[in-house]
């Protein structure tokens, strides 16, 4: 055995009983490393949960999951209005997803399927007037969570990107840099307002003037 990496868990690498403590003493001297990819999901992760509003944001997603994979009813009248959407929109019908907050880069997909179905997702919260679809509706048609969606529409496929690279079998060690080099300089230009493509679309949308509903909602046509 010349090396061997992990994912970084305690029972991988733990100083007194984890797998990588262990190896060495049949092997002093093994080099381990951390798993590069790992490494990028828990700065992922990390990032995410010390913005209090992302953190809020994974459990509206969820919730927003829940809502049609705990009912058949609510899912049948998502997928009806689908049907009718998809005739005019070819990019209508991605199946919602459910996330988690220790994958956060799979978070991609849940994203992009929350955009796909948006308009019909508020068509159906619209015909439930219960308390707790009221409270949900509220929370989902605000600036704040369509920007944040269209920001993570962005930034993600970015961060995704350079997952994959690092997770390719012919990768090599000299490559290691250069992607990380590439993927920072492209988001510190979305930092510094080179929106991204989804925001730019997202700030074409917002009229100057706002109409607010008797739920105190409003929606971006």
């Amino acid at each position: 055995m010349c090396g061997i990496a992990t994912d970084g868990a305690a029972v991988m690498v733990g100083s007194r009983s984890g797998l990588t403590t262990r190896f060495k003493e049949l092997v002093p001297g093994l080099p381990s490393t951390h798993c590069i990819a790992h490494r990028l999901a828990l700065c992922s992760s990390g990032a995410a949960d010390a913005i209090p509003y992302l953190i809020k944001y994974q459990e509206l997603v969820n919730c927003i999951y829940k809502y049609f994979s705990n009912s058949p009813k609510n899912l049948c009248s998502l997928e009806k209005i689908q049907a009718i959407l998809a005739s005019v929109n070819a990019d209508s019908g991605t199946r919602l997803k459910q996330i988690s907050n220790t994958r956060w880069l799979s978070f991609e997909g849940s994203v992009t399927a929350l955009l796909r179905n948006y308009s019909s997702l508020i068509t159906v919260l619209l015909e439930d007037n219960s308390p707790k679809t009221v409270g949900l509706l509220k929370s989902i048609t605000c600036f704040k969570f369509l920007y944040i969606t269209h920001f993570l529409s962005d930034v993600l496929p970015i961060l995704c990107r350079l997952s994959k690279c690092y997770q390719r079998s012919d990768i090599v060690f000299s490559n290691v840099n250069p992607l990380l080099a590439s993927t920072i300089s492209q988001l510190q230009g979305i930092e510094t307002g080179n929106y991204g493509i989804n925001v730019l679309n997202l700030l074409d949308t917002v009229p100057t003037a706002v109409n607010v509903d008797r739920r105190g909602s409003f929606f971006v046509q």
